[in-house]
């Protein structure tokens, strides 16, 4: 430069942010994810997974029941395309860790450190990442896993994504569980009502009926679905039953009680147990 002339000087940082950018991008993804039903959702989840983590295999398993050794899978994903389900042994699998110790990985030579894993050496697994899937109580319901036929390259950031994934995937397995065990407790409840001299309802906080098992009016119970007494019964008698079934939710105190019902000129009395139902707030 020539003389007195000022010298300018620039600085510049540059920062790799693709692993930022690609957490972003599978957390959104698993956002996005959507399905009909439970077994739609886990396909959805396994594809999902692999596409964020670039993995040529994922599994998604749910422990079987009573037998605490094996597991059947809900979702699996092989190299982009879904495949059919099935059940694995976990013993002399690198499985069996993960549901006894929790997420583990093996950055390369899975399959020759567990020689007696068949599906492993079928697949061609070179590297390995699985997690347990827990519910709210921590009880492990199943497996998530990543499986590859290289080497892993980023074992951090496959491990941080694989647990993000499971935690959704876990609280989807918790809620079929849920709604498994309500339908079979109705079914339960259905049946010991059958033969059973007691009608059971429900009614929300306007007083409609929601559901009625046994009716034990001349009345199907289909027929009182989404009505009030006030729609159904003698303009006497239904003011005086919701009069004390809003007297039970406003007071959340239940009572007993005997009412008196007149359909098709036909008048019956009967003993009636109302209780709030509360929510857990």
């Amino acid at each position: 430069w020539a003389e007195g002339e000022t010298q300018r000087w620039q600085m510049g940082l540059v920062e790799d942010i693709t692993e930022r950018r690609r957490s972003e991008e599978a957390i959104g993804a698993l956002v996005q994810v959507r399905a009909d039903s439970s077994e739609s959702f886990f396909t959805a989840m396994a594809l999902q997974l692999a596409q964020s983590l670039g993995a040529d295999y994922t599994i998604i398993g749910e422990l079987i029941q009573n037998a605490d050794d094996k597991v059947r899978t809900m979702g699996v994903c092989c190299k982009g395309a879904i495949v059919d389900n099935f059940t694995y042994d976990l013993a002399d699998t690198p499985c069996a860790g993960v549901i006894g110790q929790g997420l583990c990985s093996y950055v390369s030579g899975v399959a020759e450190a567990f020689p007696k894993d068949l599906l492993l050496k079928q697949m061609q697994v070179e590297s390995y990442v699985g997690t347990p899937l827990r519910d709210s109580h921590g009880r492990t319901l199943g497996i998530m896993l990543a499986l590859y036929t290289r080497p892993l390259e980023n074992e951090k950031f496959t491990k941080m994504i694989l647990q993000v994934f499971s935690t959704r995937t876990a609280a989807e397995i918790e809620r079929k569980h849920a709604e498994e065990a309500l339908r079979s407790s109705e079914e339960r409840f259905r049946v010991a009502l059958k033969n059973s001299p007691i009608a059971v309802f429900n009614q929300d906080r306007d007083l409609r009926y929601t559901w009625v098992y046994n009716s034990q009016l001349p009345l199907p119970g289909s027929e009182k679905l989404g009505k009030t007494a006030a729609e159904l019964f003698e303009p006497e008698e239904a003011a005086r039953i919701m009069e004390v079934r809003r007297r039970v939710l406003e007071t959340g105190v239940g009572v007993r009680d005997q009412i008196q019902i007149t359909l098709g000129g036909r008048r019956q009395y009967l003993n009636t147990t109302i209780e709030p139902v509360l929510d857990s707030t």
